[in-house]
């Protein structure tokens, strides 16, 4: 499977995951990822949490 990460689409997702910023590039050090806004906000976007253990290949 194939799939990209558009920026208009995950905009409202990466707002809430980190801090906005203004820069146009990666930061030397990323600010604290915000999983709480994140779980939130679920309903919001086209997102499924997963449950159950990790995949075999994962461990």
């Amino acid at each position: 499977m194939v799939g990209w990460l558009c920026p208009g689409v995950f905009e409202d997702f990466f707002h809430s995951l980190g801090e906005p910023t203004e820069l146009r590039g990666y930061p030397q050090t990323p600010g604290a990822f915000r999983f709480d806004r994140v779980m939130d906000r679920i309903d919001a976007f086209d997102m499924v949490p997963l449950d159950g253990p990790a995949p075999e290949h994962t461990r």
